[in-house]
């Protein structure tokens, strides 16, 4: 719905693919960021507000996805790592 547009526009990651530092940027109120691999199991657990961040992932190549909750409801971003 209308809340999913605006929660993915709150948030960009960059670059992407990356060799596994990302920068995430999210407009978003309370909430929390969390990165799972293909598999399902979660790598990476952030809770914050407003922030500018670095991301380093220490994970093989391949696709993973950016999942966050907010004020505005939740969204999924796919980010790749090539190494």
């Amino acid at each position: 719905g209308i809340n999913n547009i605006s929660a993915e526009g709150a948030v960009s990651i960059y670059p992407n693919p990356s060799t596994g530092e990302f920068t995430l940027n999210a407009e978003i109120g309370e909430g929390e960021v969390a990165i799972y691999n293909i598999e399902g199991e979660r790598v990476y657990t952030k809770n914050g507000s407003k922030y500018s961040s670095a991301i380093v992932l220490d994970e093989p190549s391949g696709i993973y996805f950016l999942q966050f909750k907010t004020e505005q409801g939740t969204g999924t971003k796919k980010i790749i790592i090539q190494k």
